[in-house]
Protein backbone atom coordinates (compact mmCIF):
# COMPACT_ATOMS: atom_id res chain seq x y z
CA UNK A 1 0.00 0.00 0.00
CA UNK A 2 1.50 3.42 -0.59
CA UNK A 3 0.29 6.05 1.35
CA UNK A 4 1.46 9.55 -0.08
CA UNK A 5 2.53 12.29 2.96
CA UNK A 6 2.12 16.10 2.36
CA UNK A 7 1.97 19.02 4.46
CA UNK A 8 0.10 22.84 3.88
CA UNK A 9 3.46 24.13 2.26
CA UNK A 10 4.08 20.66 0.20
CA UNK A 11 0.80 21.02 -1.23
CA UNK A 12 0.91 24.36 -2.14
CA UNK A 13 4.53 23.42 -3.72
CA UNK A 14 2.62 20.71 -5.95
CA UNK A 15 0.39 22.45 -7.30
CA UNK A 16 2.74 25.34 -8.48
CA UNK A 17 5.35 22.92 -9.89
CA UNK A 18 2.95 20.92 -11.37
CA UNK A 19 0.86 23.56 -12.97
CA UNK A 20 4.22 24.23 -15.15
CA UNK A 21 3.55 23.93 -18.56
CA UNK A 22 6.43 21.62 -18.75
CA UNK A 23 4.51 18.65 -16.77
CA UNK A 24 1.07 19.71 -19.05
CA UNK A 25 3.01 17.40 -21.92
CA UNK A 26 2.39 14.22 -19.77
CA UNK A 27 -1.34 13.44 -20.25
CA UNK A 28 -2.16 13.61 -16.75
CA UNK A 29 -5.56 14.22 -15.80
CA UNK A 30 -7.05 17.58 -15.10
CA UNK A 31 -7.84 17.32 -11.42
CA UNK A 32 -4.84 14.31 -10.62
CA UNK A 33 -2.86 16.49 -8.06
CA UNK A 34 -6.18 17.30 -6.07
CA UNK A 35 -7.23 14.17 -5.69
CA UNK A 36 -3.76 12.97 -5.03
CA UNK A 37 -3.33 15.37 -2.33
CA UNK A 38 -6.79 15.21 -1.03
CA UNK A 39 -5.81 11.21 -0.53
CA UNK A 40 -2.99 11.99 1.07
CA UNK A 41 -1.79 11.99 5.05
CA UNK A 42 -1.83 15.49 5.63
CA UNK A 43 0.59 16.34 8.25
CA UNK A 44 1.41 19.50 9.89
CA UNK A 45 4.52 21.51 8.75
CA UNK A 46 7.20 19.60 10.23
CA UNK A 47 10.50 20.49 12.36
CA UNK A 48 12.89 22.02 10.59
CA UNK A 49 15.36 19.76 8.81
CA UNK A 50 19.17 19.85 11.45
CA UNK A 51 20.93 19.38 8.02
CA UNK A 52 21.82 21.91 5.86
CA UNK A 53 20.91 20.76 1.84
CA UNK A 54 21.55 22.42 -1.38
CA UNK A 55 18.35 24.10 -1.54
CA UNK A 56 16.91 25.46 1.80
CA UNK A 57 12.86 25.20 0.40
CA UNK A 58 13.56 21.14 -0.15
CA UNK A 59 14.56 20.51 3.59
CA UNK A 60 11.21 20.32 4.21
CA UNK A 61 10.49 16.95 2.37
CA UNK A 62 13.18 15.03 4.74
CA UNK A 63 11.84 16.55 7.44
CA UNK A 64 8.47 15.32 6.59
CA UNK A 65 9.59 11.99 5.48
CA UNK A 66 11.89 11.23 8.34
CA UNK A 67 10.55 8.52 10.51
CA UNK A 68 13.36 6.48 12.58
CA UNK A 69 13.76 3.07 11.11
CA UNK A 70 12.76 1.47 14.36
CA UNK A 71 9.45 2.73 13.93
CA UNK A 72 8.68 2.53 10.38
CA UNK A 73 7.29 -1.47 10.63
CA UNK A 74 8.58 -2.25 6.98
CA UNK A 75 7.18 1.13 5.44
CA UNK A 76 9.31 2.49 2.61
CA UNK A 77 9.94 6.17 2.23
CA UNK A 78 10.29 6.50 -1.35
CA UNK A 79 10.77 9.68 -3.41
CA UNK A 80 7.94 11.18 -5.51
CA UNK A 81 10.07 10.83 -8.49
CA UNK A 82 11.04 7.50 -8.46
CA UNK A 83 7.59 6.58 -7.54
CA UNK A 84 6.02 8.16 -10.49
CA UNK A 85 8.57 6.83 -12.83
CA UNK A 86 7.58 3.56 -11.15
CA UNK A 87 4.00 4.29 -11.95
CA UNK A 88 5.19 5.44 -16.01
CA UNK A 89 6.82 1.82 -16.34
Amino acid sequence: MLQPVVCPSISSEYRQVFARAVFQTHGFQPNWLEFLIADSLMLDEAEPWPLQGPDPEDLRFPALAHFPAEIRQNVTVEHPTKHLATLLA
